[in-house]
Order: structure tokens, then C-alpha cells, then sequence
């Protein structure tokens, strides 16, 4: 699977547990993780600071927790 597949499906299950969809900073985490780039090169590689990369990190895990716990 390619990192966008990737990020559609993720983003997919956002949608239909949260009902609210990724944001960009997410979504360029979420690819560069799969890819398996570190925060630092994400952040190199997008518009977002590296401080910025590593708060939405923390955020979407705690959202991951949200959503896995509606699925289950």
C-alpha cells in the first residue's frame, strides 16, 4: 500500500468513528511515518515547524486512542 492509500484508509476510519476528518499537518504525519521519515525530515519536508510536527504527533495519538476505543 502506498503512503496516500495509507493515509485514505486511516483518515476513512477518522471519518466514520469521529466524524471529523484529518488535518493537513496530521495527514504529512501520518505519510511521513509511513514512510518511514522522522519528525524532523516530515517537518523538513512540509510547512510545519518541527515543534508543531512533534504536538500534532502527541495530538493524534491521543485521537488514534479516541478512535480505537470506538471500534473495538
Amino acid at each position: 500500500m502506498k503512503s496516500e492509500e495509507a493515509f485514505e484508509f486511516v483518515n476513512k476510519l477518522f471519518l466514520e468513528n469521529q466524524k471529523t476528518s484529518l488535518s493537513q499537518c496530521e495527514k504529512d504525519i501520518i505519510i511521513g511515518i509511513w514512510e518511514g521519515k522522522t519528525y524532523e525530515v516530515t517537518s523538513q519536508e512540509s510547512k510545519w515547524a518541527y515543534q508543531t510536527v512533534k504536538e500534532d504527533v502527541s495530538r493524534l495519538n491521543g485521537r488514534v486512542g479516541l478512535c480505537q476505543g470506538s471500534i473495538s
